[in-house]
């Protein structure tokens, strides 16, 4: 069982420079947000845009930052753990030319964790979140959107892939470390949903022996999930017997956007959307 996040690469070299989301799979889902708390939200916003090339776009009360695959929304918050803690430990960016980027962060002292792979590392965002990058130089963007790393015990790790399998039509797989040297890359499982890939990581490779928390609260809130006929996949996630946080409503913040919000059984909180790109 090889990975696919080849052609999840692939697929995002093909997206223009100003591109939304991903095409969603055959269970109308795709990745649509991250959602970031911090304590200083214009000292991060500044970070995405200037730093990292994302682009402010608004969708009625919605601020976001727009990059090839994904929206990032910014909200003010006083996280009670950091992400490594959380079950969502990082998110991940594929770009065009390192270099280029790497010397605009030293230029204007971001922190970078250079990694065994001199093509690849962690970048710092101003409240701690570490955002790990590798170059793939035929991408047809200077960045896009590549992957969120769940960190887990290893006898979990089959089921959680097997869940997101389940509930969102995503693809079961296997990818190799980008941040090492080919010499010492391993495979982890993972599951492909269009515009990402989940990266299921095991506690010993994050240098942890406890538990990770909850995200809920965390620097990582929470991921989102942009599904066609969100309506009809809750009514029908529901009789299955997924239970949801929060059950098909119309957002406060747009009337153009309907949202549902459920936690997965190891604690990622996730929220789904349907209108959420302008």
């Amino acid at each position: 069982m090889k990975s696919s996040f080849l052609v999840l690469v692939a697929v995002l070299i093909g997206l223009p420079a100003q591109a939304q989301l991903a095409a969603p799979n055959a269970a109308g889902v795709a990745l649509g947000h991250i959602h970031l708390s911090v304590k200083d939200v214009e000292a991060e916003r500044r970070f995405f845009i200037d730093m990292m090339g994302g682009t402010p776009v608004e969708n009625e009360k919605i601020s976001m930052i727009q990059f090839p695959g994904v929206f990032l929304v910014i909200t003010r918050g006083d996280p009670v753990v950091s992400s490594p803690g959380s079950t969502l430990n990082h998110f991940g960016v594929v770009l065009k030319d390192v270099t280029a980027y790497s010397t605009k962060w030293e230029a204007n002292h971001v922190i970078i964790d250079h990694a065994e792979n001199p093509k690849a590392g962690y970048v710092h965002a101003p409240s701690g979140i570490r955002i790990e990058f590798f170059e793939d130089a035929s991408l047809s963007v200077p960045i896009a959107m590549n992957h969120v790393h769940f960190y887990s015990s290893p006898e979990k790790v089959r089921e959680i892939q097997a869940w997101y399998v389940s509930l969102f039509g995503g693809q079961a797989s296997e990818r190799y470390c980008t941040s090492c040297l080919p010499v010492h890359r391993r495979l982890m499982q993972t599951v492909d949903i269009p515009g990402t890939n989940f990266s299921l990581g095991v506690l010993a490779q994050a240098n942890s022996t406890a538990t990770p928390v909850p995200s809920k609260g965390g620097q990582i809130d929470h991921i989102g999930f942009e599904v066609k006929n969100l309506k009809a996949f809750v009514e029908r996630a529901e009789a299955n017997g997924t239970k949801f946080d929060q059950s098909y409503r119309v957002s406060t913040n747009s009337a153009k956007v309907h949202t549902a919000f459920l936690t997965d059984p190891w604690g990622t909180r996730i929220e789904l959307t349907e209108g959420l790109a302008p």
